[in-house]
């Protein structure tokens, strides 16, 4: 009669990994990656935009301080006191301005944007004259007897621009209208329709319901 041989006994190491469950490797999907790639860009794209950016020195005009191909990091969040500061101008294509040579009242030589003189789309040729709204807002601003007023330029029958005046005022409209023709001519070169309204109806075209702004100039020019 033959015996049968009794297993060995296990270590506990052996039964623990008998008992342990087989690992599994997971593989990432084309579409995790994708999302994984996204959401790095969005991050990065944010840290960009509204914390730092980095910017490389293009050219030698700042040699006493910065060198050309020094790297530096820009702070958006921190701002310095208003005092130090350049006016906030947002530029975009079409605007026009100029710049400034002179010295600055506080101190810097470098060359200044200026703010911007008008938009090639808002360009109005009336009369041989270019003219920009800006520099209407400009005379009108500085009139005293012109309270509040619209700019207005549509297409006249002959396919050509055509300029008018919406203007309120505290004066008679013959005294205001002969005080006003000779101050557009001398600083336009042209006197463009007068269109004289009270005070409300201004304040209508001014505050149309579709505009959260003031609107001083209306295009109704044919496209």
């Amino acid at each position: 009669m033959t015996k049968k041989k009794s297993p060995a006994p296990k270590t506990p190491t052996q039964a623990e990994n008998e008992l342990a469950p087989a690992e599994v490797k997971v593989e990432e999907t084309p579409f995790e990656a994708v999302a994984s790639i996204c959401s790095v860009l969005v991050v990065g794209l944010f840290i960009l935009t509204f914390l730092a950016q980095n910017f490389v020195i293009p050219s030698g005009s700042m040699e006493k301080t910065l060198l050309v191909g020094d790297h530096l990091v820009v702070d958006r969040v921190t701002l310095a006191p208003v005092a130090r500061w350049m006016p906030l101008l947002r530029y975009r294509t079409g605007d026009i301005c100029t710049y400034y040579d002179t010295i600055c009242s506080c101190g810097r030589h470098s060359r200044r944007l200026s703010p911007v003189l008008g938009r090639t789309q808002q360009m109005i040729k009336y009369k041989g004259t270019t003219l920009y709204p800006p520099a209407i807002f400009d005379i009108l601003n500085n009139i005293p007897f012109v309270k509040e007023y619209v700019v207005e330029v549509f297409t006249n029958e002959l396919m050509l621009d055509e300029l008018r005046l919406h203007i309120n005022t505290p004066l008679p409209i013959d005294e205001c209208e002969q005080k006003l023709r000779p101050m557009l001519q001398s600083r336009l070169r042209v006197v463009p329709l007068l269109q004289f309204h009270p005070a409300a109806t201004l304040q209508q075209m001014q505050f149309p319901a579709a505009s959260r702004k003031q609107v001083k100039f209306i295009d109704n020019r044919e496209q």
